[in-house]
């Protein structure tokens, strides 16, 4: 059910909610992500959710190529085994830095992408996760696994109402301006009937005057 919003003084649709930073409302809310800058809703959340799992891969593979790069120092030192780690580590110093800040990194968007996957598998928002907390079967927006995944990765994707509205005003502009060239060459033509209208009675007036001289002068000259 729809639900009224006393800080837009508008009714939200079900799952939406105002953004206090953003000051607006957001359809599926989910959450203000000052990473990325934004609000996390229903049409952003696709790309949010693939920017996470893309950064949580992204590590792993920094990971692999610096721990490879270390291996093979490690494999082409043949001045015996003893301290035979550290000289591979201070023969690859940016890949071992690397790595570690790599690493640290990887847990944090490891966490978040974790999570993630289990809202997207249970259909259910950040919002509505810390908020109501659904179980499986007490969620209302539940569709089964398979459902939830197509819903966040293969659903077609509404327009912003922003543009819709933006499109209403613009044809409604488009209407007006319409509406005023059509008012201009009313105006036009009323201009140039009033031109013939005062240019007649100028040519009448003229043939009264002309009218009135040749009576007087036949008074004059019986």
């Amino acid at each position: 059910t729809v639900k009224w919003n006393p800080t837009c003084n508008a009714y939200q649709p079900p799952r939406a909610h105002h953004c206090s930073v953003n000051d607006d409302c957001v359809d599926k809310f989910d959450h203000h992500c000052p990473w990325v800058g934004t609000t996390i809703g229903r049409r952003n959340y696709r790309t949010f959710c693939l920017f996470v799992f893309s950064t949580t891969f992204l590590c792993c593979y920094v990971i692999f190529v610096c721990a490879w790069q270390i291996k093979l120092k490690h494999d082409e030192d043949d001045e015996g085994s003893n301290g035979r780690v550290m000289r591979a580590l201070g023969k690859a110093p940016a890949a071992m830095v690397i790595m570690v800040f790599t690493f640290i990194g990887f847990w944090f968007v490891a966490v978040l992408s974790g999570f993630h996957a289990y809202l997207i598998a249970t259909n259910q928002t950040t919002y509505e996760n810390f908020r109501d907390g659904y179980g499986w079967d007490e969620n209302p927006y539940n569709r089964g696994l398979v459902g939830n995944c197509y819903e966040v990765f293969f659903a077609p994707v509404q327009p912003s109402r922003c543009t819709q509205q933006l499109q209403q005003l613009q044809r409604v502009l488009h209407g007006l301006q319409a509406h005023q060239v059509t008012l201009q060459q009313q105006a036009q033509h009323a201009q140039h009937a009033l031109a013939m209208a005062q240019q007649a009675m100028q040519t009448q007036q003229a043939m009264q005057a002309w009218q009135a001289q040749q009576g007087r002068q036949g008074q004059l000259n019986p």
